[in-house]
């Protein structure tokens, strides 16, 4: 999946979520605006925040084999990401 795409996704799941606090949606948009593949994976995976260092060679691989294992989360990051460019023409 395009790595804009996946932020793109991201930031309209957590803009749309009334229990998360506008300090914490802005918290959150400004770190999906720097992450990584890597990094944007597991916030869909784990809801976690992982610093870009922690992925060596090995957790880069495990984070792609989990992530491939979850086509749910593909196919809602897609969906999301579609929902958030048509909202954007109205």
């Amino acid at each position: 999946m395009d790595t804009n795409r996946m932020k793109l996704g991201l930031v309209y799941i957590f803009s749309e979520n009334d229990k998360i606090s506008k300090k914490a949606k802005l918290q959150l948009i400004n770190f999906i605006e720097h992450a990584d593949e890597n990094q944007l994976k597991v916030l869909a995976m784990d809801g976690e925040l992982v610093p870009k260092h922690v992925f060596d060679e090995q957790a880069t691989e495990i984070v792609n084999d989990r992530f491939s294992t979850m086509p749910h989360i593909t196919e809602s990051l897609k969906k999301a990401s579609f929902k958030a460019i048509t909202s954007i023409k109205k």
